[in-house]
């Protein structure tokens, strides 16, 4: 029988008094893909982290080919041939994708076509660029050299990662949630590269809240829960309760529709949108569905002054408005939730409590003395928004970055809350949160609906813009195609208007 090439024995790691990882043991053998299937704030990041040295751990017994080996850092374990791939944030927007691709690979070599080059470290633009496309066409990849980083998919940026951690000669790659981030398309087209890598001998392991995506890609998954390991088996009881695609009822509950909020007409962003137009009334849900680079991210962007209009017009309240910047939009009332921590300024070593409440400190401040916080009404208001969003944490007083990558999520969603905005644009909310989690931001989500503000809800989930949204936007090459109400349509005809032609979903408006 082979022998593994990555064994780890007896993993612990504690905080305080609170166990995070408890008796971890695994194997991985050459070529295989481990899945690792665990609910938010199950401990799956933190084990990543762990096993590639980026996080402190108590005690661990590594072995690499079958020898014993020292990972308490990433630079070690890099040298290993273990690198983590956490998320896209790891690659750099303003260099190009081949850039990307050979980013610290030092092969002078092949990369350098004359002496003087190589003698002095620099490299060859053309070579470089030559071997990035070996590089992508070996794994049938489609994607220009020279194109941007932000014109790549979620999918993309993943396989990107992957491919670096390739060229940098890695072994073991362990890859973080990113298959909730995808829709069925990516998800499929991910997991078949991810195949073709390993069946070039490099071994993954592969941790997802997603469990029938993870199980169709790995060759075997185990489940983490409470930060203990476990086989999985047929009728592992977890399963039943926590698995992706598990049939629920939104808890949407009606709201009194007032007056009008929010209008675009016309809006325009260089040649990403075209002629948006789109109304909100208060208390309304209004969903705005379209698949990846559809446009869709950036029509929320640009509602929320992180992009300028080319064109168009705003009314906010009536009152025609230029957004020009994230500072005028909070200002007017207008607040983004998004599914990425990064947008959201999470600071990750200032406590749960300070990361919620530093974007309106008004809200707290002494009456008495106002450049002073009232600590009472502090913890008060961040003790509701933590039970609301359903936290499991010890005190309010941990630091951010401690928490799951799920969990960070809710404590960007509480701040963005907290705000006191009216117009709230949902870009992606639930995405890479579990079920039982993303019933507690729906939660949220209709109480604010009850309180008379408004939400647009940005989406590529046709069951979440029917069973949340009062009314649908379906958007595609950057342009809204028609509108629909989710009691007269079906997913199956939402699924056929989102990836027919424009040509054809024009004839719906």
């Amino acid at each position: 029988m082979e022998k593994p090439i990555f064994e780890v024995k007896n993993l612990e790691k504690t905080e305080g008094e609170q166990h995070i990882l408890k008796h971890i043991s695994l194997s991985l053998y050459p070529g295989e893909v481990l899945g690792i299937y665990g609910t938010n704030a199950s401990s799956k990041s933190t084990l990543l982290r762990a096993l590639s040295g980026l996080t402190r751990i108590d005690s661990a017994f590594f072995q690499l080919d079958g020898q014993p080996c020292k990972i308490s850092t990433p630079v070690q374990a890099s040298r290993l041939g273990i690198y983590a791939l956490l998320n896209d944030q790891q690659l750099l927007k303003n260099l190009s994708i081949s850039d990307n691709l050979f980013l610290g690979a030092y092969t002078k070599n092949k990369l350098c076509n004359t002496f003087v080059q190589n003698l002095l470290g620099c490299y060859s633009l053309k070579n470089v660029r030559k071997a990035a496309e070996q590089l992508l066409a070996k794994y049938s990849l489609d994607i220009n050299p020279d194109a941007d980083i932000k014109s790549l998919n979620s999918c993309q940026l993943q396989m990107l990662l992957i491919l670096r951690s390739i060229v940098n000669s890695a072994r073991v790659l362990l890859i973080d949630d990113c298959l909730s981030s995808m829709d069925d398309k990516e998800a499929h087209s991910f997991g078949q590269f991810l195949k073709h890598i390993a069946a070039d001998g490099i071994s993954i392991i592969l941790a997802s809240q997603n469990y029938f995506r993870l199980k169709d890609i790995a060759d075997r998954v185990q489940i983490i829960r409470e930060g203990a390991l476990y086989q999985n088996t047929a009728n592992d009881s977890i399963l039943s309760k926590f698995q992706a695609g598990s049939p629920f009822s939104y808890p949407k509950l009606p709201a009194d529709i007032g007056p009008e909020l929010y209008r675009c007409t016309n809006l325009c962003y260089r040649n990403i949108l075209h002629n948006v137009s789109l109304s909100l009334r208060r208390g309304e849900i209004i969903g705005v569905l379209g698949a990846s680079g559809s446009g869709r991210t950036t029509l929320a962007n640009t509602i929320c002054g992180y992009y300028t209009p080319t064109s168009g017009q705003t009314l906010l309240r009536g009152i025609n408005l230029k957004i020009t910047s994230t500072v005028k939009a909070k200002k007017y009332g207008i607040s983004l939730i998004s599914g990425s921590t990064i947008c959201q300024g999470l600071i990750p070593h200032m406590t749960i409590q300070d990361n919620i409440t530093i974007s309106n400190l008004h809200r707290i401040q002494n009456k008495k003395i106002p450049f002073f916080i009232n600590r009472r009404r502090d913890f008060y208001y961040c003790a509701n928004m933590i039970n609301k969003l359903g936290l499991q944490i010890r005190q309010l007083k941990d630091q951010a970055c401690y928490l799951s990558n799920g969990s960070q999520k809710k404590v960007c969603f509480g701040k963005s809350v907290f705000s006191g905005a009216e117009l709230f644009v949902l870009d992606e909310p639930t995405k890479e949160i579990d079920y039982p989690g993303k019933i507690q931001i729906y939660n949220i989500i209709t109480e604010l609906a009850q309180e008379q503000n408004g939400i647009l809800l940005f989406t590529s989930d046709i069951e979440e813009a029917m069973g949340m949204c009062d009314r649908i936007f379906i958007m595609q090459s950057g342009t809204i195609t028609c509108e629909v109400l989710p009691a007269k349509t079906t997913p199956a005809k939402l699924h056929q208007l989102i990836f027919a032609s424009t040509a054809s979903n024009m004839q719906h408006l």
